[in-house]
């Protein structure tokens, strides 16, 4: 019988060593791939960064440990923002409509004679136009609160003294007094 304690394997150095399976896997979960196209979409129609985690499926606390994930979705977010602006103050100050025209600038005619609209205008939008006041230039409504001092009633009323007599309700009207 051989004794294979006193036996010892031979050292290799590691430029001898093989991985017999390269892809082998290293444990632990595995990694996350953020879409940072739709990211950047839901951002842009200003998506809660809770929302974009649902409607991703992934965890809102891996999203927001994502440095990847903030800088997208803040440039988005303000993108958003900034078309938005500019869609309001559009609606504020009108706009007229275009005119289908040919090659050489010329309004083209439908059957009736009437030019051929190709995108239709507006109105100015004087609510939108109060909204952005308010909200920019910090615009507010004056109410004044006033009070018509003939109008009102005055009661006054006596109450028992526990002496046995009833009490007493006088009401008068302000120009009475």
């Amino acid at each position: 019988m051989v004794n294979t304690s006193s036996m010892t394997s031979p050292q290799l150095d590691d430029s001898q060593k093989t991985d017999s399976n390269p892809k082998k896997n290293k444990g632990g979960r595995p990694k996350i791939k953020i879409d940072y196209e739709k990211v950047a979409r839901y951002a842009h129609i200003h998506c809660t960064q809770e929302e974009i985690a649902s409607l991703l499926d992934i965890g809102y606390s891996t999203l927001k440990a994502d440095k990847q994930f903030l800088d997208v979705y803040k440039k988005a977010l303000d993108g958003g923002k900034k078309s938005l602006r500019r869609l309001q103050f559009e609606k504020a100050e009108g706009r007229p409509a275009e005119l289908l025209r040919d090659k050489d600038g010329n309004t083209i005619l439908d059957d009736k004679r009437r030019p051929i609209i190709s995108r239709p205008g507006y109105a100015p939008d004087t609510t939108m136009q109060i909204w952005l006041g308010k909200q920019q230039l910090g615009q507010r409504d004056h109410v004044e609160l006033g009070v018509d001092r003939d109008a009102f009633a005055v009661a006054v009323v006596i109450r028992d003294s526990g002496k046995g007599k009833p009490f007493k309700e006088v009401t008068k009207r302000r120009k009475d007094v």
